[in-house]
């Protein structure tokens, strides 16, 4: 399942899900905080602003399989800190931690 909040990224990853001979994903747009399903995935992954990773922090790790993993990324690294601190707060142990020169990722494990 792949979601995006913009119309035109779905049909992008529809040609790549082709292109790289991918099936059976479901891609479609949808905001997240609309998204009705109660489903748990094995991984998920989130590429927001941080804010909005803050923001649907609890909703995302709702969606993880216990001891399955969450990857956030679209972090700027100012906000690393802040991101980290608030999600302390989830259920989830912090696996590892990608920063490039603006931007940064984390990879968490749902506890």
């Amino acid at each position: 399942t792949a979601f995006d909040i913009d119309p035109q990224s779905i049909a992008v990853a529809n040609e790549n899900l082709a292109a790289n001979k991918v099936i059976g994903v479901k891609v479609f747009a949808k905001d997240f905080a609309k998204w009705k399903n109660s489903q748990r995935y094995d991984f998920v992954a989130a590429n927001l602003v941080t804010h909005d990773l803050m923001e649907f922090g609890k909703g995302l790790v709702r969606r993880v399989k216990l001891g399955k993993f969450l990857a956030v990324s679209g972090i700027s690294l100012p906000n690393l800190p802040a991101l980290k601190k608030a999600f302390a707060k989830l259920p989830l142990a912090e696996v590892k931690t990608l920063r490039g020169k603006t931007w940064s990722a984390v990879l968490y494990q749902k506890t």
